[in-house]
């Protein structure tokens, strides 16, 4: 985000009277962005936390972890830009696009498009573009992908999880460019899932303390820990039991339960079908049903004010 976007709407003369329109938008996005911090991301940071601080991780333990700190990072950090856009708002100011469904990208190059974008924006213009860009050799055009974004990990913390974590981004990029020159088209939905299952396992390294903590999470996702089910299949499944998987407390190191698996799907069912607040602003109306919609969502997020943490990015 930029000053030459902003001074200007603070100098226009219409910028300075009330706008209801805006104002309705605004509470409406504010609401939105408070809901998906306090209802959605801090509720699914209980199992992420438990899940990086356990000793082991089975198989479905892990991945519920990697995927609540997926969406929890994501829910916090959109529901921050939320509130700030609906806030300035108030004020007439209309604030950048930030994020766009990140995750329904069905590539890595557009994750970076709909991820962040404001920052996305900034490593292009102040580090990819004075460093050649693409306007030099190929093979230096791949030299400043892996910079932009080894600077990129190092801009969140100077850590080596962090460092790994831009640098997956910055090799996955290369690599999807390397790709498009074989001019292979694959099915869109196998490509999200290797987009999304590629983002979600590169996140492991941005939430982990330390290396150790990152391959004990990702040793359970790939199954070295063994897989236990719940013990409620083992009349139906118990001949899996030949196959070295248990039954039991399936969740036990994280602290979750059947609720924490309905929860963390519902909301990556959210993420893909569901239009995004800035879709939903677009076509707002200040109706009875919005009304209604804003004060249920509202009123729930209030409630677990209480229990309320800082959000994620306040850290970087």
């Amino acid at each position: 985000m930029y000053c030459t976007e902003i001074i200007p709407q603070l100098q226009k003369n219409e910028n300075k009277v009330i706008n209801s329109k805006h104002i309705a938008i605004g509470i409406y996005l504010f609401s939105i962005g408070l809901f998906k911090k306090v209802f959605i991301s801090d509720y699914l940071a209980q199992w992420a936390d438990n899940g990086f601080s356990a000793n082991e991780l089975t198989f479905i333990e892990a991945w519920l972890t990697s995927l609540s700190y997926t969406f929890q990072l994501y829910f916090d950090f959109s529901g921050y830009t939320d509130m700030a856009i609906g806030s300035a708002l108030f004020f007439n100011i209309k604030l950048p696009l930030n994020f766009n469904s990140p995750y329904k990208s069905i590539n890595i190059q557009e994750f970076w498009r709909r991820w962040h974008i404001t920052l996305g924006r900034f490593l292009r213009d102040h580090i990819y573009i004075p460093l050649g860009g693409n306007r030099l050799s190929k093979s230096r055009t791949m030299i400043n992908v892996l910079i932009t974004f080894l600077i990129c990990g190092l801009w969140h913390g100077a850590g080596w999880t962090f460092i790994v974590w831009g640098l997956l981004h910055g090799f996955g990029m290369v690599i999807f460019r390397l790709w498009k020159t074989f001019n292979i088209n694959i099915p869109k939905a196998l490509a999200w899932f290797i987009t999304f299952n590629f983002i979600n396992i590169a996140w492991v390294f941005f939430r982990a303390t330390d290396f150790k903590e990152a391959i004990k999470v990702l040793k359970g996702m790939f199954g070295m820990n063994g897989i236990v089910l719940p013990m409620a299949f083992i009349n139906k499944l118990g001949f899996l039991e030949n196959y070295n998987i248990k039954f039991g407390g399936f969740l036990a190191n994280i602290q979750g339960n059947l609720m924490t698996v309905i929860f963390v799907l519902s909301i990556l069912f959210v993420s893909l079908w569901f239009r995004n607040s800035n879709e939903m602003a677009k076509t707002f109306k200040p109706n009875i049903l919005n009304i209604i919609f804003i004060g249920c969502i509202f009123a729930l997020a209030f409630l677990r004010l209480s229990s309320t943490s800082e959000f994620l990015y306040f850290k970087f």
